[in-house]
């Protein structure tokens, strides 16, 4: 294993296959940006992974279906790979588990957090050029995701026992899940990454040490890439953070001051706003609800992200928000601009969640009356708070619950 951090020569052959095992839409943005600053430093990129000097696998942690399918799928580039060529693992699970991957796969880990600062050089003699962000990035993931042979991705994603039954129970229904994949592959829609890390601390995640500190990007730099979007012919966004609505705070911004560049574009057509955490919504309602407001034919989605609608269990998972604040702010934004879509997320089985708190989180989405809801079980992530709390939930009863408000929304939930 080579020590981290110290530049590994590979010899006159620059070389390199990026690989996609699994990941969200912020690790498919940065595999973009990774596959095209080494083309732009003058690198050979190849689908096959025996051809490559330099092998990239970008990983995910998400949960433990993510976190095999990532360690499934190392393996197999391990097998695949030329016995001189160096491997290194990217995303979450790279930075939840260096020790673990670096000494059971022999690789380099570069977690989100270090991933601009650290990928390039650790393989240039000099500084790399800079590249922008690439703002479409389907077409990089399918030919990152393409250098795995059909029977790797199978084995990859197989699941079994129980696994196979969390996926049927949490899987959106088909007809829905067709009208999804095509608007993910609408060639017109462009991601804007506008900012980096988290500033929560929320006791279940394990992503917020991967992925580093809150780095908000300049309002000045975003408003660049707008409009380079629009010269290319984007007229649909998504705008993606750690937590979006957490812009700004480290700049002397907020997420309204962005919202109003972005919205004084008439060639803005449709903005999706991800994961804005409910905290901020509270926070910045009286400005932020009339913006949306007055932009709401102008918005595909905006992700307001529950977790729980029991105060009890929000204050266990430490997430800073009261939830009747939040909902009363749902409800006034729903008033004023019935169109816009709403979607949340929802955490089942928290450490010490009772009937009672699952019943008013079904209560609160019920009165959100939410267009989505995408919904997960709680399991311990590796150094989290919550992995070392008492009275955990039975997988069974987690099940049980997902199944439920599944049932009490079967058109919503996916």
């Amino acid at each position: 294993m080579n020590e981290r951090g110290a530049a590994l020569p590979i010899g006159a052959e620059r070389t390199v296959c990026v690989c996609f095992a699994h990941g969200c839409l912020r690790s498919r943005t940065d595999l973009a940006h990774v596959m095209e600053c080494f083309r732009a430093n003058d690198w050979q990129l190849t689908r096959r992974i025996p051809q490559a000097s330099l092998v990239i696998v970008f990983t995910c942690a998400f949960d433990r279906y993510a976190e095999l399918k990532s360690r499934r799928l190392l393996a197999a580039a391990v097998k695949k790979k030329r016995p001189d060529a160096r491997l290194v693992a990217c995303g979450c699970f790279s930075g939840i588990m260096e020790e673990s991957l670096a000494k059971d796969f022999d690789l380099i880990t570069v977690p989100p957090r270090e991933l601009g600062e650290r990928l390039l050089d650790q393989f240039e003699k000099t500084p790399g050029k800079e590249v922008s962000i690439p703002l479409v990035s389907s077409g990089h993931v399918n030919r990152a995701r393409n250098t795995f042979s059909l029977v790797d991705r199978v084995r990859g994603t197989l699941a079994t026992g129980l696994e196979a039954y969390d996926k049927a129970v949490t899987r959106i229904s088909g007809l829905r899940q067709i009208r999804l994949f095509a608007k993910s592959r609408r060639s017109g829609e462009a991601t804007l990454v506008i900012a980096r890390g988290c500033p929560g601390d929320c006791t279940y995640c394990a992503i917020r040490p991967a992925i580093g500190p809150l780095r908000s990007a300049p309002l000045k730099e975003l408003a660049v890439r707008l409009e380079d979007g629009f010269k290319q012919g984007h007229s649909d966004f998504v705008i993606i953070a750690g937590d979006t609505g957490a812009y700004g705070r480290d700049i002397g911004l907020t997420i309204v001051d962005l919202l109003r560049v972005i919205f004084s574009h008439a060639e803005l057509l449709r903005l999706t706003i991800q994961d804005l955490n409910p905290q901020w919504f509270n926070e910045y309602a009286d400005t932020l609800i009339p913006v949306l407001t007055d932009n709401a034919e102008r918005i595909s989605m905006i992700w307001l992200p529950l977790q729980s609608g029991s105060r009890k269990v929000l204050q266990r998972m430490r997430r800073q928000y009261d939830p009747e604040v939040f909902l009363e702010n749902c409800l006034r934004l729903r008033e004023r601009a019935p169109t816009v879509a709403i979607g949340t997320h929802i955490l089942i089985g928290f450490p010490g969640e009772s009937e009672e708190d699952f019943d008013q989180t079904l209560e609160f989405c019920r009165q959100a009356r939410f267009s989505d809801i995408f919904v997960f079980k709680y399991t311990d992530r590796p150094g989290t708070q919550a992995a070392d709390m008492p009275d955990k939930v039975p997988e069974r009863e987690k099940r049980r619950r997902v199944a439920r408000l599944r049932s009490v929304f079967p058109t919503t939930v996916r």
